[in-house]
């Protein structure tokens, strides 16, 4: 499914560590490295010239690295221009062809920021290629039982919250075709509401629902667990994701207008920014 990997990296400790994480993802074919020079932050002719031939040479190090991991490993540096490294990255993406775009979000360089930096939280919002974002509080301690579940078993126990839209219902679907997918537990949230009788319609539909869904899959062998709960949506699926010690989070994000996203800000990105576990963004399966 994610065969052809792009990793932004800008040569920290962190990106280093998650280069061990992406080694280990099940059927990669190939990685991608790309870095990003930043025009803001050069000031002189030789500046420049410094800074392109120190990364040239940074990347050449970690493909070295990479080569004894996956078939096929190859480089890319690029220009932001006026800062713009999103759209630089999102660029490369799109130009590549790439199944994932794997984002070390809380490194010490331009990814890093107060949430996820500016830089992921623009790719969330306008990147169509599917992300996985390993934030800090992920990979930080990543050896041992960590390293096997969120790498090479990240797919091993998989938590998709969905909205029982048939969009994000299918999405599921074609999930749980993948070769090696594991256990799938979907939930659904449904907010607080002072009207108790709504809150009881809208919880006894879910639970229909899920179920039909869930014994759907289960014919089909795929082990799967549902489940509806009431509160508030994001600290919700967090505090839910711990206690069932799942391997990533499955997002499947609904289209809304620019003007939806700055009123409401975006589900995504919040909870990509508060979980500490991986958080896989599925844009482009169905």
């Amino acid at each position: 499914m994610f065969q052809r990997i792009l990793f932004p990296t800008d040569f920290s400790e962190h990106t280093r560590r998650a280069m061990d994480c992406i080694s280990g993802l099940p059927e990669i074919s190939e990685i991608i490295l790309l870095h990003v020079l930043d025009t803001t932050n050069i000031f002189s002719s030789s500046t420049w010239g410094t800074q392109e031939e120190h990364a040239r040479v940074l990347l050449k190090n970690d493909m070295a690295v990479f080569a004894t991991m996956v078939p096929h490993v190859s480089s890319c540096l690029e220009v932001g221009h006026s800062g713009n490294i999103s759209g630089c990255i999102s660029q490369v993406a799109e130009r590549e062809k790439v199944d994932l775009l794997v984002m070390s979000a809380g490194s010490m360089g331009y990814i890093k920021g107060l949430h996820l930096g500016s830089v992921t939280f623009a790719l969330i919002h306008d990147s169509p290629v599917n992300q996985l974002i390993m934030r800090h509080r992920v990979i930080e301690d990543l050896h041992g039982d960590r390293y096997e579940k969120f790498c090479p078993l990240i797919l091993s126990k998989v938590l998709i919250p969905v909205d029982l839209s048939p969009h994000s219902l299918e999405a599921v679907r074609i999930l749980s075709e993948i070769p090696g997918i594991g256990k799938i537990i979907l939930i659904h949230v449904i907010p607080w509401d002072s009207n108790s009788k709504v809150v009881d319609a809208r919880l006894s539909q879910a639970f229909i629902i899920i179920e039909q869904f869930c014994g759907e899959l289960r014919k089909k062998g795929v082990e799967t667990q549902g489940d509806v709960l009431i509160g508030d949506p994001v600290p919700t699926i967090i505090r839910y994701a711990d206690e069932e010690d799942v391997s990533v989070i499955c997002v499947v994000p609904v289209k809304k207008s620019r003007v939806m996203e700055m009123i409401h800000g975006s589900f995504t990105c919040d909870l990509a920014g508060k979980t500490t576990r991986p958080v896989l963004i599925l844009k482009d399966l169905i």
